[in-house]
């Protein structure tokens, strides 16, 4: 994954979780905006992000870049050798300049 989409799977706004409406992930497939940054699996295991593509793509699932197994939080510093980590509460946050954030 490339910086570029990393940024684009965290650059959104850090929504509540989703309820039992929630989408079943699978990548390319659209997801719900209360979705976004959900940090969530396919079927086969495969890790997922749900993230805003623009105006023109709209909420989609898409595959994830190497992931933290330590739980962080935004602030904590981080190492850079995970471009992307999870957060209590199921979000994923990414790797900028040593600090875990939600964006750039």
């Amino acid at each position: 994954m490339t910086g570029l989409a990393v940024a684009s799977v965290l650059g959104g706004m850090l929504m509540g979780a989703a309820d039992a409406g929630a989408t079943t992930p699978q990548i390319g497939t659209y997801c719900a905006g209360a979705e976004v940054l959900d940090y969530r699996y396919q079927s086969d295991g495969t890790p997922t992000v749900c993230v805003y593509m623009g105006a023109n793509g709209g909420y989609k699932w898409v595959s994830v870049a190497a992931t933290d197994p330590v739980v962080r939080a935004p602030g904590q510093p981080c190492s850079g050798a995970y471009p992307v980590a999870v957060t209590r509460y199921g979000k994923a946050i990414m790797c900028v300049q040593g600090t875990w954030m939600v964006g750039p």
